[in-house]
């Protein structure tokens, strides 16, 4: 279960990004901006900028919440949580067909979630991937971490996690920041619990 922070953060996210990038998205798009995002923070400050697990899924990287979130705004779970409806309400859903689904804001991005390094390296990613389509961004997102993932989740379909050190890793992360995401990791897990 998600903590209302970790919520507002990614629903800032989703939201800044839709912003910057014309106001709607198909999912396929959103969710590479998402990773590539995610990849490029981990890589220069060994930091997530949400909290949100990445599935190796046959098109690329799924943020497993945001993804989950936005599918029960389409009414396709059965029983929503709290923190589902809380964050589905800021988007609007439009299902093309069973493969094409776009997204798009019903509200603004909450500035204040966002730290100005994390608007940078959002901005950055929006500019470098405007212009892709969801297929070369799909492409793109095939990277090492995803290519371990997919190959795990060959032999159990739920083994489909990809780990912020492999993120990291794909991204060329250097062997003293992939050390410092395994200690952050380890002291997150302390913390918790």
């Amino acid at each position: 279960m998600k903590t209302n922070y970790e919520i507002d953060k990614i629903k800032a996210v989703v939201l800044y990004i839709l912003e910057k990038s014309g106001g709607t998205l198909d999912y396929i798009t959103l969710f590479k901006k998402m990773y590539f995002a995610q990849q490029l923070f981990l890589v220069r400050y060994g930091r997530t900028i949400f909290n949100d697990s990445f599935r190796a899924a046959k098109r690329g990287p799924v943020p497993s919440f945001t993804y989950k979130s936005l599918s029960s705004a389409l009414g396709n779970l059965g029983d929503e949580s709290a923190d589902i409806r809380k964050f589905d309400s800021s988007f609007k859903i439009t299902e093309v067909s069973k493969k094409i689904k776009y997204v798009s804001a019903n509200d603004t991005p909450d500035m204040d979630e966002l730290a100005q390094a994390e608007i940078d390296v959002l901005n950055e990613v929006i500019k470098e991937t405007a212009g892709k389509t969801s297929d070369q961004l799909s492409e793109l997102s095939h990277d090492e971490a995803w290519k371990i993932a997919n190959e795990r989740a060959k032999n159990d379909a739920r083994d489909n996690y990809i780990s912020l050190v492999n993120i990291a890793r794909a991204g060329g992360a250097t062997k003293q920041m992939l050390n410092y995401i395994r200690q952050n990791q380890m002291m997150d897990d302390f913390c918790r619990g």
